[in-house]
């Protein structure tokens, strides 16, 4: 059923990505201006941009996806998630992540997610 829902996600996210024509790699710089709406929502506040959280939680979960399928049967390289981590709390500590190191914003998007990831649950 995770699955299902995971894979709904995703395709949901291409749909967007293609209907708004602004199809490109994710770099911090995106990340950074999706950041704000996500943090609104996050904290329970109102006036935050759906699409604009949906493409950074999915942008996420889509980068540990990858690090999952590249990474076999022995699971993503660089970090471990625990079993019950949701997107959400994923999402909080990449977000805090940028908040942080705003020297990364033209690192990639895959990158940012990656080492926020590893340095809170390392392999």
């Amino acid at each position: 059923m995770k699955k299902i829902i995971f894979l709904s996600l995703i395709l949901m996210a291409v749909v967007a990505f293609v209907a708004s024509a602004q199809v490109s790699f994710v770099t911090g710089v995106d990340l950074n201006k999706w950041n704000p709406d996500f943090q609104i929502f996050a904290t329970g506040g109102q006036g935050y941009n759906s699409t604009t959280v949906f493409r950074f939680m999915d942008y996420i979960c889509g980068v540990i996806d990858a690090n999952y399928d590249l990474g076999g049967k022995d699971g993503p390289a660089w970090f471990k998630l625990p079993g019950n981590v949701t997107v959400l709390n994923v999402a909080i500590i990449v977000s805090a992540y940028l908040d942080a190191h705003p020297d990364k914003a033209t690192a990639t998007g895959a990158y940012i997610v990656t080492e926020a990831l590893r340095l809170t649950w390392p392999k």
